[in-house]
């Protein structure tokens, strides 16, 4: 797509005040085991990952430009290292592969407003043990060197939900917002709103209550399948679940009831 064909895109779409998800630029340098679109098939490296920043340059512009707020999908930087990358050790995962992905997503938004941009740090959108998923710790820092303001982690699932207490030892930059998973995006349990207001407070108490979004772990309807994962009704009962468990969190937080 031109920057010309990009404009078209954006006149079409002008206005619309929505989220647009896009692959980070290392998902499409071949994740073959992550159960990605693959385009390049079986070879990596920095000369690949900067020619498909290229191509993919004029489509993320075209969509912060008409007004989307743009969520780059990492599974790069999460799922793929227990299993694209599981021949690395957890040093060579982080210098060789996080490191360069970064770098080359930087390099895919400069000039766009980091407030428009959102990363989701994901670890497979799954229902299984998730017992060899990479701690988000090991991932974090390196994650918060991409030029967006806000970060989606996964922080409702069982294997993710302690990891608020990690963060606590952790120096998060000032200028960045946390989305915390404060529903599982992969069962039927449909949690309770109150849980829903104690998982937000935890990331309040460490950043601040201007600086977390509350959000879902991943997406309910990440893949094509006839038997979803989790039921429509479920899903729709979980996102009441948010919004409600939001309003009591806020009324904590602020002294008052959500808008």
């Amino acid at each position: 797509m031109s920057r010309a064909d990009g404009a078209k895109f954006g006149h079409l779409v002008d206005g619309l005040q929505q989220r647009f998800d896009h692959p980070q630029t290392g998902v499409f340098s071949g994740q073959r085991e992550c159960g990605h679109a693959v385009i390049v098939s079986g070879v990596f490296g920095v000369v690949v990952t900067a020619v498909i920043v290229d191509l993919v340059l004029a489509v993320i512009f075209a969509i912060v430009e008409a007004g989307f707020i743009l969520q780059i999908d990492c599974p790069d930087l999460g799922s793929c290292r227990n299993n694209q990358y599981r021949d690395l050790t957890d040093d060579e995962f982080r210098n060789r592969i996080a490191e360069r992905n970064i770098a080359a997503l930087n390099g895919a938004i400069e000039g766009l407003p980091a407030d428009r941009m959102r990363l989701h740090i994901c670890w497979g959108n799954y229902e299984g043990p998730h017992s060899f998923d990479l701690p988000l710790l090991m991932i974090i820092d390196i994650a918060f060197k991409a030029r967006i303001q806000a970060f989606s982690i996964e922080a409702a699932n069982p294997r993710h939900d302690h990891e608020w207490e990690e963060l606590k030892t952790f120096k998060i930059p000032s200028d960045k917002i946390l989305i915390p998973g404060v529903i599982d995006s992969t069962t039927n349990f449909v949690e309770h709103p109150k849980l829903v207001a104690q998982r937000i407070g935890r990331y309040a108490d460490i950043v601040g209550r201007e600086r977390v979004i509350a959000g879902v772990d991943c997406g309910f309807g990440t893949a094509v399948r006839t038997d979803p994962i989790v039921a429509d009704s479920i899903v729709w009962a979980k996102l009441k679940a948010l919004g409600e468990g939001a309003a009591i969190a806020s009324q904590r937080l602020w002294g008052s009831k959500a808008a």
